[in-house]
């Protein structure tokens, strides 16, 4: 599928343009730093990274490769990995381009906003085994994960905002093959009535390109949809909530990172 993407872009794109594919999956520590490792070796610089995962898994059909308690935020906490180990080409992009920081686009998601409470009474976050049993659902653990993605996005440019740009996107709801990963008589209803009801995968990618492309002062620490400013939810504007999810990603990729060596 990824090379049939790949040869249709390039049968669009402008003569002398590379389009590349290369596999990553996202719940496996191990794919994601073969991966990084591989651009980093073979490219050496970043300008623009855009998270998308592609995928809506339910927390028990996601392999425990970050941890026995970390499948609802697996996806996430694979673009977090994904980041920290694509660094020394964000690096490289700020001293080739030292007037234009790096950006980083995350794809999220307007369902953030049915995400159960993901912080306890005592404020740290629950992982797995403390979750509400709905986050386990097909989206339960993707509005999980996304409301988390969201949070990061803004305590990314709160915290690393002098060296790149953290940007958040939610495309709409889009006309792609993500309904595969529902149950069976949601995925025969969705077949029938997306392509009259969704947007299309142009449409979708147009906020997707504004984010990459509009001035940093625009865009930086934003969450967008059709090119404009949303309000994030409540959980996911909330600060305290942001530096939880930061501390435990950056646990987490401490730990996926351990022992491992740099290309």
């Amino acid at each position: 599928q990824g090379e049939a993407a790949c040869a249709a872009v390039r049968a669009r794109a402008a003569r002398g343009c590379v389009v590349l594919c290369a596999p990553l999956e996202l719940t496996s520590a191990a794919s994601v730093r073969d991966f990084a490792d591989a651009y980093v070796a073979r490219h050496g610089q970043l300008d623009v990274l855009v998270c998308n995962a592609g995928a809506m898994l339910r927390a028990r059909e996601v392999a425990a490769e970050f941890g026995g308690a970390e499948r609802t935020y697996a996806i996430f906490l694979g673009h977090a990995l994904l980041l920290r180990r694509l660094e020394p080409a964000l690096a490289a992009s700020r001293r080739e381009r030292p007037d234009a920081r790096p950006r980083v686009v995350h794809v999220v998601s307007s369902l953030e906003r049915r995400a159960p409470a993901l912080l306890d009474a005592a404020g740290q976050l629950r992982v797995d085994d403390a979750l509400a049993p709905r986050a386990f659902s097909t989206t339960g653990a993707y509005a999980t994960a996304k409301c988390a993605q969201l949070a990061y996005v803004q305590e990314l440019q709160r915290r690393r905002g002098a060296e790149l740009v953290s940007v958040a996107v939610s495309p709409g709801v889009v006309n792609t093959r993500l309904d595969r990963f529902l149950p069976s008589p949601q995925r025969a209803i969705a077949h029938v009535l997306k392509p009259l009801l969704l947007r299309t995968a142009a449409k979708g990618a147009e906020t997707v390109l504004y984010a990459m492309s509009a001035p940093a002062s625009v865009v930086a620490g934003a969450y967008l949809r059709d090119c404009a400013p949303l309000r994030p939810s409540a959980q996911a504007s909330s600060a305290l909530f942001a530096d939880r999810v930061w501390r435990h990603a950056e646990q987490v990729c401490d730990a996926a990172l351990a022992g491992a060596p740099r290309a």
